[in-house]
């Protein structure tokens, strides 16, 4: 990696501006790295068909990475092992859904004896002080990050009969709380993509819906079946479909508005139907443990590894998992596999409830403890 050029060293504007290779965008970018703006991993890495790749001025919580040709999120200072990036002290604290976005980890917690305490926190990827965002929850177990709202379902408390939770939502910064679509129970579907919020219906009208991320009516993407977990990519919505015979479970894919039902597995999909997609497959678990990969079109299923898991996270080149059940006697344990198949990698031996993956670490959840490790 290039080092920086100082300051002085650095051509000047009208210097740039006579080199035809540059256009007015490529001066607002230079311009804006040597006002030191912050740059978020998301933004596209700056490419100059004719000037080549410029070097740019990172803020102190990014480095320059020239093969992205983009400022990226530098690494925490202390990410040579495992770590402990926050603890939920209340009484029965239990993690029970995790995100990461921007450099921030969002997670939700069932807590207090009555199930009354949940909360909804955030703390920055390199750890230090935590934010509540939303507290005294009926038993949230989900969450969603858009580009300025966190999503989270809760069960509810029953005192409106069985189907008393909600979709609610928060600003990432905090805030008013806001009710999304109520009369519901979640059991982990809900997701975004910056435009809508998706999720599952449990309750008075089973289904899986969407809404404006800005507030607006709730659609019926897919009315009358219950689903449990629930994806979106650009085109289509993904929704395993578990059920009690086993011959009647499916992972299914609906376009964005609703539409037809797309069947990628017939049967056999596990309970609670744990799912995750990356840009061409599902990944899912079928019959006993079998940590299964097929692609989004339909297609021949592949089995990457054996494992009785409680959550499932990808990203470019891996399958993340997180596992641990005293009662069936499956041992804790964080794990990686290449998507391309391979050997299954053990990363931490501690159980997890709830995963989630940056470009950088694999984050979880262990009762009221998040835990951070680099990949």
């Amino acid at each position: 990696m290039r080092s920086l050029p100082s300051l002085a060293s650095l051509p000047s504007l009208a210097s740039l501006a006579s080199l035809p290779a540059l256009s007015a965008l490529s001066l607002a970018l230079v311009a804006a790295c040597g006002a030191r703006t912050q740059l978020d991993d998301a933004v596209a890495p700056v490419t100059l068909a004719d000037a080549g790749c410029p070097q740019l001025l990172c803020d102190a919580e990014h480095h320059w990475d020239a093969a992205a040709c983009a400022c990226v999120r530098a690494p925490c200072a202390d990410d040579a092992g495992e770590t402990k990036l926050a603890t939920i002290t209340t009484d029965f604290a239990d993690g029970t859904a995790i995100a990461v976005r921007d450099g921030q980890v969002y997670w939700v917690t069932r807590a207090g004896k009555s199930d009354s305490e949940g909360v909804v926190s955030k703390v920055s990827r390199c750890g230090g002080p935590v934010t509540t965002l939303a507290s005294a929850l009926n038993g949230p177990t989900s969450v969603a990050v858009a580009a300025a709202q966190v999503f989270f379902g809760t069960m509810g408390d029953g005192s409106a009969g069985l189907f008393s939770g909600a979709l609610l939502s928060v600003p990432i910064s905090g805030g008013a709380v806001r009710t999304v679509a109520s009369g519901t129970v979640y059991l982990g579907g809900v997701t975004t993509d910056d435009r809508d919020v998706y999720w599952t219906h449990y309750g008075t009208g089973y289904g899986a819906w969407k809404a404006p991320v800005d507030g607006g009516a709730a659609i019926a993407l897919t009315p009358d079946q219950a689903f449990s977990f629930i994806a979106v990519d650009a085109t289509r919505v993904y929704l395993s479909q578990p059920a009690s015979i086993p011959a009647n479970s499916k992972l299914l894919s609906t376009p964005l508005d609703g539409g037809a039902l797309t069947t990628l597995i017939d049967r056999d999909l596990v309970f609670p139907g744990v799912m995750a997609i990356d840009d061409t497959s599902v990944y899912c678990v079928v019959g006993a443990s079998e940590l299964t990969r097929v692609p989004k079109g339909g297609g021949a299923a592949t089995t990457l590894a054996h494992a009785a898991l409680n959550a499932l996270a990808v990203d470019a080149s891996d399958v993340y998992w997180a596992q641990g059940d005293a009662t069936s006697g499956t041992p804790g344990a964080i794990m990686r596999v290449p998507k391309a198949g391979g050997a299954s990698t053990t990363l931490s031996k501690r159980v997890g409830y709830a995963i989630a993956v940056d470009e950088t670490y694999v984050y979880w959840l262990l009762g009221g403890d998040v835990y951070r490790l680099a990949k």
